[in-house]
């Protein structure tokens, strides 16, 4: 499932710089967003792919690229919500709100497996919850932007 959702944020990254280049247009993101993001998300659609690909547990390479790839692909999302403002800089100070807060919450769940409080299992979930929910909302939050600065036709 990973695999497949992985390749899926890939295939979908040239639409979403439709949108993104229609910020672009009306002076609300920069060439430095719009390379920046690009690259996040590529970067993110590689580290979900790679998490399916390789199961823990069986193999030992398999068991490294996992166990690097899963932290990586957290990484990628906190790194992205926190630069939010930096990358898109003409959004709502609600977007920018919510992504830091869902940035938070994933470095509160890293800080819940320093301190025992959730097992492998428990961060994958609640860390897979919190980055796909940050995914969707950045995406509806641009894409809203987008069909308010240039709706599409009828």
């Amino acid at each position: 499932v990973l695999v497949f959702a992985g390749l899926m944020v890939l295939v979908w990254i040239p639409y979403f710089m439709v949108d993104l280049n229609v910020l672009y247009r009306h002076g609300l993101t920069n060439e430095f967003g719009l390379k920046w993001t690009r690259r996040g998300l590529i970067a993110l659609g590689i580290a979900i792919g790679l998490v399916g690909a390789f199961e823990n547990g069986v193999s030992e390479i398999g068991n490294f690229i996992h166990n690097l790839s899963a932290p990586l692909m957290g990484l990628f999302v906190i790194i992205l919500a926190f630069s939010l403002r930096r990358l898109i800089p003409g959004l709502s100070r609600e977007a920018y709100i919510t992504s830091y807060f869902l940035g938070a919450a994933l470095v509160v769940g890293v800080a819940f497996v320093m301190i025992g409080y959730f097992n492998t299992a428990g961060i994958t979930i609640f860390g897979a919850a919190i980055a796909f929910t940050w995914l969707a909302l950045f995406v509806d939050t641009v894409e809203q932007e987008a069909a308010q600065l240039e709706p599409p036709p009828v």
